[in-house]
C-alpha cells in the first residue's frame, strides 16, 4: 500500500512539474516533423517539410533512407531499415524561409524509395520520425520524340510522339512557359499528342518545356522534358468584302466595293477575264489602296467577269471572291 501512494505521489509530483516547468530540458521532448511532401523535377526528387516554429533549442533536421529494388520483400515500415543520409543544420536554413527542401540526385531506376525526417536538439537527441514518403523510381529522358510546333496568328499548335515503355502507363504531357528567368506551368497532364496554345503575340519568341507524366507502379512520375521554342505569326487570311459591284460608266467599267472588316488590311487585287476565255488575269500592276477600281480597257458590248481578293499587311492573302458580271453598254 504505501509503495502505491508512493507511486501516486510520485506521478502528481513530476505530471505539476511538467506543467509548472514546461522548458525545463528534463521534461522537454524533441518535436516532430508531420508529413513530408516530394516532387520531381530536372529528373531529381525534391523533398520538402514545413518548418517547425519553435526551432531554438534544436539543432538539425535529420534525413532517413529506406531503399530496395522493386518486387523485393522489404520491410519499410521497419524503422530499423532506415539509414541517416543527411543533416540539415538548421542555423544554415535560410531566414524567415518556411519550407525545408532537399534536393536527392541520381537515383537508381528499378527502386522504392522512402524518406522520413527526425528532428534533433542542441544536445544531439533525436526525435520520433515523420511520416513517411515512398517513391517507386523509373525515371525516363526520351519518352517525347518528334515535338513539332506550327504557328499560326497569336497561336502556337503543339505536336509531339510518345515512346511506349512496357513497365509504365501514360498519362500525359505537362508544358511550361518562360516567364522571365522560369518555366511557369501552362498546360497539366495535357492528353494524346497535341496542343494549342492562344492569347499570345504574333512575332515574338516563346520557349517552351515539354514533359511527360506517367505512372510506375504507385507513384506518378515526370520524366525528362523536350525544349522546344517558336514564335506566332499571322497566318489567317483576311475577310472579303461584304459587298462588290460594276457598273459601265465614261467609256469604261467602274468597280466599287466596301472595305474589308479585317482591321490589318492593306490592299486588293482584281481579276478580269472576257467572257468565252477561260483565264482571269490580274489588272492592277499595284496592291489597291482604296475601295475601288476603274477599268478603261474594255469594249463596248462586251461581257466581263472580276473577282476580287484582299492581302493584309503581313501578307496572308484571302481566296476570290465569285464573279461578278458586268455588261460594257
Amino acid at each position: 500500500m504505501k509503495k502505491l501512494i508512493y507511486l501516486l505521489s510520485l506521478f502528481l509530483l513530476v505530471s505539476c512539474a511538467v506543467k509548472r516547468f514546461p522548458k525545463v530540458p528534463f521534461f522537454r521532448s524533441v518535436p516532430k516533423v508531420k508529413t513530408v511532401e516530394y516532387e520531381i523535377k530536372d529528373g531529381n526528387l525534391i523533398l520538402s517539410w514545413n518548418r517547425l516554429k519553435k526551432e531554438k533549442n534544436l539543432k538539425s533536421y535529420n534525413l532517413y533512407e529506406a531503399k530496395a529494388p522493386e518486387g523485393i520483400k522489404y520491410n519499410f515500415k521497419s524503422k530499423k531499415n532506415y539509414n541517416l543520409v543527411k543533416k540539415i543544420d538548421i542555423a544554415e536554413l535560410e531566414e524567415g524561409a518556411e519550407k525545408v527542401s532537399v534536393t536527392i540526385r541520381n537515383l537508381e531506376n528499378n527502386y522504392k524509395y522512402c524518406y522520413a525526417i527526425k528532428v534533433e536538439n542542441q544536445k544531439g537527441k533525436e526525435g520520433k520520425f515523420s511520416d513517411r514518403v515512398c517513391v517507386d523510381w523509373f525515371y525516363i529522358k526520351d519518352m517525347i520524340t518528334k515535338v513539332k510546333i506550327f504557328p499560326d496568328d497569336k497561336t502556337l499548335k503543339f505536336k509531339w510522339n510518345i515512346k511506349k515503355f512496357p513497365q509504365v502507363k501514360y498519362v500525359g504531357v505537362n508544358i511550361y512557359k518562360k516567364v522571365g528567368k522560369d518555366f511557369i506551368n501552362v498546360a497539366t497532364e495535357v492528353p494524346g499528342n497535341s496542343y494549342e496554345i492562344s492569347g499570345l503575340e504574333n512575332k515574338k519568341l516563346y520557349e517552351f518545356k515539354l514533359a511527360p507524366v506517367y505512372i510506375y507502379y504507385s507513384t506518378k512520375l515526370e520524366g525528362g522534358y523536350k525544349l522546344v521554342s517558336g514564335v506566332p505569326e499571322d497566318l489567317t487570311p483576311p475577310k472579303l468584302p461584304q459587298f462588290f459591284t460594276g457598273i459601265y460608266t465614261n467609256g469604261g467599267i467602274l468597280l466599287k466595293w466596301t472595305r474589308s472588316i479585317s482591321p490589318d488590311i492593306l490592299g486588293y487585287d482584281i481579276e478580269r477575264k472576257v467572257e468565252g476565255s477561260k483565264k482571269f488575269k490580274r489588272l492592277n500592276k499595284s496592291i489597291i489602296k482604296e475601295e475601288k477600281f476603274f477599268d478603261s480597257d474594255v469594249k463596248k458590248g462586251k461581257v466581263y467577269y472580276y473577282r476580287i481578293r484582299c492581302i493584309d499587311r503581313n501578307f496572308n492573302v484571302s481566296k476570290f471572291s465569285k464573279p461578278i458580271k458586268v455588261l460594257a453598254e
